[in-house]
């Protein structure tokens, strides 16, 4: 069969799972039974982490950390064993091999299978099919109504499918013969759509890790008869050329309003772009007394820590026409000479690999790993004349542009891929021969 959204189309199927009276019509030769009884139902539990010799054993115990890397697959190893001894003295069960492990806590709906003998957590609830389901089939089902079992949880803290909930399980089913048709069809199909998703996602790293070494190889530039590299110290020719956010009684919560004079946050420092969604004020009397700490377009803004994904180093420019702001604790301000260093060409060399790197071996072994005022004089910047600043940061903004464009149609891929799966596992729970 061709693997195309087309052949999808109009084949949207069921959701062949229920909880009460509200079910589905089910396709000709399926039905309706109550999971229970065709299927035992078991709960993990976890043994008592104060006893770590019920820790380590031959017993693989599947957790959470486990389940999004085995979510669809068949578990054949665990992070963490236990033993018997940790079975014996907890309501852990060690469960046969062929047992459907669905996750009810945090991460919802994740399902994989038993390769071999395993115990669970009490964040999964366990299926161990009985002659007429065959667990393949179950997973399959389960996987196919992922949306519908989230939308089941409940939960203050974590979105949890409460036992009770689970107990009143209801799966459209056909026969067995049936179920192991579909199975066989399904694996076929999946596993052509997981090769493409795996040459989609190679394919996406591979021009993601090209365009992080083109642009180390930006600020290597060659035949230009040896480009100086001198610290940002050396390129200041004022005391005010760098300023750090005010502390303690200087910037307290009463001091902000909502409207008045921006302060530029961690959360506003992108990695070569200013983030603008963030916004904070203080009053411009306030903004005064503040005059060290302030910031105008053009400026280079520096982060002291790492921000999720967006490391510590990181910089961008203060957008033009900003209007009076200043920079807060966690954050700084540079200001150089124009006429040496262009900050575009700065805020370009402080993202690149290379730069990040250094920051992260200044920061190594802190009791608080952060970047300080220090540091940032110290680092060392290569600066070649201002036109070839200029010509980088024209090459430097082409191959962005071509990367972005490499990026964007890898992950419509991805997603045209994560589409068909969706489909695939639809039409075959619709009854279709």
């Amino acid at each position: 069969m061709r693997l195309t959204p087309t052949a999808m189309k109009g084949s949207l199927g069921i959701t062949p799972l229920s909880v009460g009276d509200r079910r589905a019509v089910p396709p000709r030769n399926w039905a309706w039974r109550r999971l229970t009884s065709c299927a035992r139902l078991e709960s993990g539990h976890t043994p008592s982490r104060y006893h770590p010799e019920w820790w380590g054993g031959q017993i693989p115990w599947i957790s959470l950390t486990d389940i999004r890397e085995l979510d669809g697959k068949v578990a054949q190893e665990t992070r963490e064993c236990t033993n018997e001894a940790g079975i014996a003295n907890s309501a852990a069960r060690v469960l046969p091999a062929g047992t459907v492990v669905l996750s009810r806590t945090a991460s919802v709906g994740f399902v994989t299978i038993m390769g071999r003998e395993m115990a669970t957590s009490q964040d999964f609830v366990n299926w161990v099919c009985g002659p007429d389901l065959d667990p393949r089939f179950l997973a399959y089902l389960f996987r196919t109504s992922r949306s519908y079992l989230r939308s089941l949880s409940s939960g203050a803290i974590h979105q949890t499918i409460y036992m009770p909930t689970v107990e009143a399980f209801e799966v459209c089913i056909p026969d067995l013969k049936k179920q192991q048709r579909i199975v066989c069809s399904l694996d076929a199909q999946i596993a052509a759509v997981e090769q493409a998703r795996a040459a989609a996602g190679a394919q996406l790293e591979a021009a993601k890790a090209f365009s992080v070494e083109w642009a180390r190889s930006v600020f290597q530039p060659r035949g230009q008869g040896g480009v100086r590299r001198v610290s940002l110290t050396e390129l200041s020719n004022s005391p005010s050329a760098f300023s750090d956010g005010p502390f303690g009684s200087n910037l307290k919560t009463e001091h902000y309003t909502s409207t008045g004079a921006r302060v530029v946050r961690l959360q506003n420092i992108g990695r070569g772009e200013f983030l603008d969604a963030d916004k904070a004020y203080v009053s411009l009397e306030h903004f005064a007394h503040l005059e060290r700490h302030h910031v105008k377009s053009g400026d280079v803004l520096v982060a002291a820590l790492g921000d999720g994904a967006r490391p510590a180093g990181r910089a961008c420019m203060v957008p033009n026409d900003f209007g009076p702001g200043l920079v807060k604790a966690d954050c700084f301000r540079v200001r150089l000479p124009q006429d040496v260093i262009l900050p575009e060409y700065l805020v370009a060399y402080l993202n690149s690999p290379d730069s990040l790197r250094r920051v992260s071996e200044l920061m190594r072994g802190a009791t608080r790993p952060r970047v300080n005022l220090e540091m940032l004089r110290q680092l060392v910047v290569p600066v070649p004349s201002l036109a070839v600043q200029r010509e980088l940061l024209g090459t430097l903004d082409d191959q962005n542009a071509r990367a972005l464009m490499i990026q964007a149609a890898g992950e419509l891929q991805l997603r045209a891929i994560a589409a068909l799966l969706t489909a695939l596992l639809r039409r075959a729970f619709s009854g279709e021969p």
